[in-house]
């Protein structure tokens, strides 16, 4: 057997045969508190960000890569710059870059995997024929499918992701997917197992458990055991991590194969040191900026970095890493020496003053980590409404952070500062639905109805409202006697919560006072049978009042 690095990392890094353990910690992490969302956040420097840097690194050391990959590297880049701008100044595109980011990572992880397997087997000298190669391609894309249906056929589990609504018998198909994976993965398997024997299987086997857990098993729990983890952070948070590991592991070991064949110098320890600020880069000056310079929300803005540094990386990725690439096959499949033409790196090139400035500009780098990282921590002290403060402080233009500093300071009663903190988050994301109804109750509560009128009339102007917003908006026009208003309102309520009583109630009270008594009757008829189907007291004196009314109307139309 050929290994990478060794048996032991190799199959458990490269050939994911820790997943199990990562998994189990993916069905327990709702439920493990803010230790973990620190740990990943902390995590992220060290290996989401460097996997990033290292398809950077591959594809624009030198001049001639950057040729070579030129669509890419240049003229699909530059897209990929007008969007993030584009996204910065129109928050509404972030949906769609997101949902772009979150169905194609699972495609790219099952690529990984795929390639890193037929890696494995010719590195290994194992014969595999078109068919044989076709169907476990067409074995792996079927548990991608799999995970395609669970993101598309259920409610979306983010604000930030949008689904196809496809519907939910098509859910059904993934037993048919899943019964597929497992026979098709076991005869070719076995066949190359029965040639070769089970010795020079082992990688490929164990590839393709991983991928079993990573992508079947999720949806065979969820299907009979009615187990399910959320897929956004499932996607986005232990899949990612052990994904970004298997990368580096495998462009680690071409990095010094590339070094030695072309005599050139290698030591690990620049490579990852290269990585790691070329990832702190990536993702940390850019929200910063964008935040402090030009007052965007520093929450949304790592989103949209997030998703298009992402689907840059998964073009890239794909552009760069062919086995029919006979250069990278012979440096990742062949054990033997290989000398390939020397080629001298960008940044080689560099004059000594730029190189000082880059010292200089690494320093600055590690102190805005540092900074980000205290930050991350204060905010994400929920018990602690100080610490909160400070990470507001440290960077004010951060809706999710000023959203739960006004949660802090309404559960202590501190109401001015809780509007503050609530008008704070809406200045940077007028979309945050939570800073909006908020505020609006604030004034309704205080008294503030007229006020309150203005604030709903240019919320609704800027965002969807949701169900609250209307109820809210509603029963204060029917204060302010705009009737009609009010029942626009309560009829929107309705058409997002069809089954929502009190909404049928006041809708019915309002049509019954306008003389509408046909229309009341209906609904006023809806909430009785809703609240008698699940009444939430023994006893409902508006239930039985409801009902007097039902019987008063339809006797005045005998009349």
């Amino acid at each position: 057997m050929k290994w990478v690095q060794s048996p032991a990392v190799d199959l458990t890094v490269g050939c994911g045969a820790w997943s199990l353990l990562f998994i189990l910690m993916a069905y327990f992490y709702p439920t493990s508190g803010q230790t973990l969302v620190l740990g990943f956040y902390t995590l992220a420097v060290f290996v989401n960000a460097p996997h990033y840097m290292a398809t950077i690194y591959r594809a624009y050391r030198t001049r001639e890569d950057l040729s070579r990959y030129r669509v890419v590297t240049v003229y699909f880049t530059t897209l990929l710059v007008i969007a993030l701008i584009t996204a910065h100044v129109f928050y509404r595109l972030i949906p769609w870059l997101f949902t772009v980011y979150i169905t194609w990572s699972p495609w790219h992880y099952m690529g990984q995997n795929f390639g890193i397997m037929m890696m494995f087997i010719h590195r290994n000298g194992i014969k595999v024929d078109r068919k044989e190669r076709n169907g476990m391609w067409a074995a792996f894309v079927a548990s991608y499918i799999m995970t395609f249906l669970t993101f598309h056929t259920a409610a979306p589990d983010s604000p930030f992701v949008l689904s196809l609504g496809l519907p939910a018998r098509m859910a059904g198909l993934r037993v048919p997917l899943m019964a597929f994976y497992l026979v098709v993965g076991i005869v070719i398997l076995g066949r190359m197992a029965r040639r070769v024997g089970w010795k020079p299987m082992i990688a490929p086997v164990t590839l393709y458990v991983t991928e079993f857990l990573w992508f079947v098993m999720p949806a065979a729990l969820e299907l009979s055991a009615g187990i399910r983890i959320p897929q956004t952070a499932y996607s986005t948070g232990i899949l990612a991590v052990m994904h970004c590991l298997q990368y580096l592991w495998i462009t680690n070991y071409h990095a010094r194969r590339e070094a030695t064949a072309e005599a050139a110098s290698w030591r690990w320890q620049t490579y990852f040191g290269i990585l790691i600020l070329g990832g702190m880069v990536l993702f940390l000056p850019g929200r910063w900026f964008a935040s402090y310079v030009l007052g965007r929300d520093f929450t949304l803005s790592g989103l949209i970095f997030t998703a298009l540094i992402n689907i840059h990386h998964f073009i890239l990725d794909g552009a760069i890493w062919k086995l029919r690439d006979t250069r990278i096959r012979r440096l990742l499949t062949s054990t033997e020496a290989a000398e390939i033409e020397k080629a001298t790196p960008v940044w080689a090139m560099a004059a000594r003053p730029w190189r000082l400035s880059g010292a200089i500009a690494v320093a600055l780098l590690l102190m805005l980590t540092g900074l980000d990282q205290v930050r991350y921590y204060l905010g994400n002290r929920l018990m602690s409404t100080s610490s909160i403060a400070m990470a507001a402080s440290m960077n004010p233009y951060d809706s999710m952070i000023q959203t739960r500093l006004g949660r802090a300071y309404a559960a202590s009663g501190d109401r001015v500062r809780m509007e503050d903190s609530f008008r704070q988050a809406l200045r940077t994301d007028p979309d945050n639905l939570e800073a909006q109804n908020a505020v609006a109750r604030l004034m309704l509560e205080s008294g503030r109805f007229d006020e309150a009128y203005i604030h709903y009339k240019q919320m609704f102007a800027k965002t969807e409202p949701n169900a609250e917003a209307l109820m809210n908006f509603g029963a204060l026009c029917n204060q302010l006697n705009r009737h009609d208003e009010a029942m626009q309102s309560f009829e929107r309520v309705l058409g997002k919560l069809p089954n929502y009583p009190p909404a049928h109630l006041l809708l019915a009270e309002l049509l019954d006072a306008d003389g509408k008594t046909s229309q009341a009757i209906l609904h006023y008829e809806r909430y009785a049978s809703l609240k008698s189907n699940a009444p939430s007291e023994p006893i409902d004196p508006q239930l039985q009042s409801t009902l007097a009314r039902i019987q008063e109307l339809k006797a005045s139309r005998i009349k």
